[in-house]
């Protein structure tokens, strides 16, 4: 313990150094860890699917779209649309039938475009293209479609009154 406590302490010459030190490294650091689905944060209409994740996880994730679009379909009764025309319909018209209580214009536009964009960029590349076999891409893509899961959980069925 003296001799410990008799040595001088190696420090960086520069704080940028030690930064520089992090990054070469961090890469081997973050592999320590698995690859997995929090599950704790899922919806639980999705724990089904995510419990067969590891063995097909492409399964798992369009099962995750299919089971949304059904959702949708059933809440709303727009039952000849699908993808993003349906999502469109659902949450972005003025009067759609689904639409987030207590909240601004902006803010509801953006979480209905959340819908289409995500299936314009992930679900439709995914549905005609060989799956990409990369875990790590497909877990934070489920777990994008979670928060889609959650978003539509929170949106009400709109009362119109129809003359």
């Amino acid at each position: 313990m003296e001799y410990i406590n008799s040595i001088k302490p190696v420090r960086p010459a520069r704080w940028y150094e030690s930064i520089y030190l992090y990054k070469e490294c961090e890469r081997s650091i973050f592999s320590e860890f698995p690859l997995t689905i929090p599950m704790a944060l899922l919806d639980a209409r999705l724990i089904e699917l995510a419990l067969n994740f590891n063995i097909n996880p492409d399964n798992a994730i369009m099962g995750a779209y299919r089971k949304l679009e059904s959702i949708v379909k059933e809440r709303t009764g727009l039952n000849n649309e699908s993808g993003v025309k349906l999502f469109a319909k659902a949450f972005q018209v003025d009067d759609s039938v689904l639409y987030w209580e207590n909240l601004d214009s902006g803010e509801s536009k953006g979480r209905a475009s959340l819908f289409t964009s995500v299936y314009m960029a992930y679900r439709n590349n995914r549905a005609h293209q060989e799956p990409r076999h990369n875990l790590g891409d497909d877990i934070r893509e489920f777990m994008l479609i979670n928060q889609l899961f959650v978003l539509e959980s929170e949106a009400i069925v709109r009362n119109v009154c129809r003359n």
